[in-house]
């Protein structure tokens, strides 16, 4: 039998693999200042959210995913022009 205990230790377990793969990214993003001549890539970022559509096409509230990919690129991006000034 599940208990709410149950159901709330792998919903901890989840948060704490959401930190960890944003943490991932970031570092990655932040690595990527170093490669690419400009900051801004509007390119790239139109790629990464056509990307995301396809993955939030049956989710029950897919502006929640827009939303956030929008804030993790900016985030993205603020974490890059922080490393370029190093």
């Amino acid at each position: 039998m599940t208990t709410i205990d149950d159901i709330r230790a792998i919903i901890d377990q989840m948060d704490e693999a959401c930190v960890r793969l944003l943490a991932e990214r970031f570092h990655l993003a932040v690595a990527t200042a170093r490669l690419k001549p400009e900051i801004q890539d509007a390119v790239r970022e139109e790629e990464v959210l056509r990307h995301v559509e396809t993955l939030i096409a049956d989710t029950p509230n897919p502006q929640f995913y827009r939303d956030l990919f929008a804030r993790i690129l900016a985030e993205s991006k603020r974490l890059q022009e922080e490393e370029t000034k190093k």
